[in-house]
């Protein structure tokens, strides 16, 4: 799994409305009683919505783009046909589609045990975790762009957890991930040929957006010479995208990719 200038925080949440000091006045032990009441009830109310914010289920496939989203790109698209299904998953069976036991391959060996596939993480997405049952994974590779036909469609996903927690834990791990490993090698047994090295460095952007975005420095005979892994957080949905570059992540994000990605942050912020 391929996976900063501090990226920006964390979108706000809402929070329980405060109560402004002298509103109210009680008279007597009666009074007292009375308000404490109200304000238990206010603050059981506001609670509860803190804990069930975020967006519904459906709204995470449509935050992957579609050709409408980037028409005003010239050289991208979204193919069609079957090359531009999007798959739906639960965590589950995500988890059971992408298993993860590298750590005789990859070096540092830690950085091959955290990760599951691009959508899920380890230690977080375990049967105890809230969600296991109900996060929804979408998924396609079906971003076209003319300047790298040689390599295979852009990886565009997005998860509907839980809830709004889970996702920023979720891009936390992610980020830390790039940080304790940003140097990280591949070895294949049965083919050296197939050795890889990846080096990332974070591009800082701001997308308005909790986000997470690396570019690779790659060495491999089968590996495009930089990768720009990309990922994005709205509340309780998360967008991850990967794409092809040609430019060096020391030299920013090519024009190309950079409007592919602030096309998918304009999306995902747009969510009604």
């Amino acid at each position: 799994m391929t996976d900063a200038s501090v990226p920006p925080g964390p979108s706000p949440e809402p929070q329980p409305p405060k109560s402004r000091s002298g509103a109210f006045v009680a008279i007597g032990a009666g009074g007292v009683v009375v308000l404490a009441a109200l304000v238990t009830l206010v603050l059981i109310v506001a609670l509860g919505v803190v804990h069930s914010a975020g967006f519904s289920t459906g709204l995470a496939r449509q935050s992957l783009l579609t050709q409408k989203d980037l028409a005003g790109l010239r050289g991208v698209e979204i193919a069609t046909g079957s090359d531009g299904a999007v798959r739906s998953h639960s965590l589950e069976q995500y988890i059971h589609g992408n298993p993860t036991d590298d750590s005789h391959t990859v070096a540092p060996a830690k950085c091959a045990d955290n990760l599951e596939g691009w959508m899920a993480w380890k230690a977080l997405d375990t049967p105890a975790y809230r969600g296991w049952k109900m996060d929804t994974i979408y998924e396609a590779s079906n971003i076209v762009v003319d300047a790298t036909t040689n390599y295979e469609n852009g990886l565009q996903e997005a998860r509907h957890f839980v809830n709004t927690a889970a996702a920023t834990a979720f891009v936390s791990a992610q980020r830390g991930w790039y940080r304790d490993c940003a140097h990280t090698s591949y070895s294949d047994p049965e083919d050296p040929g197939d050795d890889s090295s990846f080096t990332f460095a974070p591009i800082p952007l701001d997308l308005g957006l909790d986000s997470v975005v690396e570019g690779s420095t790659d060495t491999g005979q089968s590996l495009p010479p930089h990768l720009i892994d990309v990922y994005l957080r709205n509340q309780n949905i998360v967008y991850v995208t990967e794409l092809v570059s040609t430019s060096s992540p020391r030299q920013g994000m090519d024009p190309v990719s950079l409007s592919i990605v602030k096309a998918a942050a304009k999306k995902l912020r747009s969510l009604p």
